[in-house]
């Protein structure tokens, strides 16, 4: 069962809040209850397999909803490639997830709200339209997710000139069902576009309008999946366990802390953000303004109001200080970012992408203020090669493209130009249907 973060007299199953995606009248559909994963089961994910203990987990949270088999097809289809923890130096861990099809940790929840969705339209005739707003890494994993499933058309949304070269091609090349759009504008201002259809219910209703963002449950929810596994690799300790995650619209750390609530000994979060840090000044003043967007190295995490925060907010009762006493939230520079890159890459030969050099620097500023009982796991959450026009400067050399990602940038663009305006969009939409 789900709620609306606004009302919570509105309830639905699962089917309704990942078709619909969003409330009609607003918020975000949250989990009533989050099941509690009992140490035992924990203990036994040890010897487990990254989709097996996704099953699992899928059965606790949404087996009311869907067959136990299913689940277990969904998991083992969407989830077929690797999930690192490293040691990087003593107690500090990073957890890799970007190494899915579109190297992104943005492919887990992608590919499962994929599978998830299209076992949902099964048998029907009217296709759904799902639409989605991407600073990055969304684009291209919901791209690569949804490219010809039946019963599927996807709009996504970027902004102009603010995301990687990389990542605008795994956006804009594929066709088919995949219709790219390239917004004059900020990811926030995609993102009120994406909001403003979705609360239109004449276009809900003509277009049978959902969305793949975090925004929608099904692609939230398998985020929690990673966080359990990464605890079953590490060795036994008495040591605290604190968790670092790059944040820009707060679904990866709201997964964390979802999986924290589920009895997954995570005794702190620390979300790292960029100068864009609403979340930090409201965890201090308990004043929510989020101002302006500035651009960032760690352009994913460009975002002034984070999509997911009502969530995070909602799991601590709407508490703020208790939410303060639970997360952290710590702000990193353009330059600490440069800084961290080349560090790291001379004395530890490990090279990060922007954003999870943001968490990296975030997770070795909590460490140094805590005492030797801690020890901590950084999320990495993209490969470095889709910001390489970023990092090549500053390493000196070029780093090696996957073959992957060369066929990606061969292939010709097909995404078209749209200006940021809601009533623009609402009639780009209308002429869209017909196509």
């Amino acid at each position: 069962m789900f709620v609306s973060t606004l009302d919570k007299t509105i309830r639905v199953g699962l089917r309704e809040a990942v078709v619909a995606g969003m409330p009609v009248s607003g918020g975000l559909y949250r989990p009533l209850d989050l099941p509690f994963v009992s140490s035992e089961l924990q203990k036994s994910f040890r010897n487990a397999e990254f989709p097996e203990i996704a099953h699992t987990l899928a059965e606790l949270l949404i087996a009311d909803d869907v067959p136990s088999p299913t689940l277990q097809e969904i998991c083992r289809d969407a989830f077929n490639f690797p999930v690192n923890l490293k040691r990087l130096i003593d107690d500090s861990f990073v957890l890799e997830l970007f190494h899915g099809p579109t190297l992104a940790f943005k492919d887990f929840g992608a590919r499962f709200l994929a599978r998830l969705l299209g076992w949902f339209q099964r048998g029907e005739n009217r296709p759904i339209t799902v639409l989605t707003a991407t600073s990055g890494d969304t684009g291209g994993a919901v791209a690569s997710g949804f490219y010809l499933v039946p019963g599927v058309r996807v709009v996504i949304l970027y902004p102009k000139g603010r995301i990687s070269v990389v990542q605008e091609r795994q956006i804009g090349t594929l066709g088919k069902n995949i219709t790219a759009l390239a917004v004059r504008g900020s990811f926030d201002e995609c993102q009120g576009m994406v909001k403003a259809a979705l609360a239109d219910p004449e276009l809900r209703r003509r277009l049978s309008l959902t969305t793949a963002n975090s925004i929608n449950a099904g692609r939230l929810l398998p985020q929690i999946f990673y966080y359990f596994y990464a605890l079953s690799r590490l060795s036994g300790s008495k040591k605290s366990t604190f968790v670092t995650v790059p944040s820009g619209n707060f679904g990866n750390i709201t997964a964390a802390a979802m999986a924290r609530k589920m009895g997954l000994p995570i005794d702190h979060l620390v979300a790292a953000t960029t100068i864009n840090d609403t979340v930090c000044r409201y965890l201090e003043s308990g004043r929510w303004n989020p101002g302006t967007v500035h651009s960032t190295l760690a352009t994913a995490m460009d975002i002034a109001d984070p999509n997911n925060f009502p969530r995070l907010l909602e799991l601590y009762a709407r508490d703020r200080l208790h939410l303060g006493r639970e997360v952290t939230a710590s702000v990193v520079t353009d330059d600490q970012i440069r800084e961290t890159i080349v560090r790291t890459k001379s004395k530890m030969a490990y090279l990060f992408d922007p954003h999870s050099a943001a968490g990296w620097q975030a997770s070795e500023r909590f460490m140094a203020a805590q005492s030797s009982s801690w020890r901590g796991i950084s999320v990495a959450t993209a490969h470095p090669v889709k910001f390489r026009e970023t990092i090549e400067p500053l390493i000196g050399e070029q780093i090696e493209l996957p073959l992957s990602l060369q066929s990606v940038l061969e292939r010709p663009m097909t995404s078209e130009t749209l200006e940021a305006d809601i009533s623009v969009w609402k009639e780009w939409l209308r002429e869209w249907e017909n196509r």
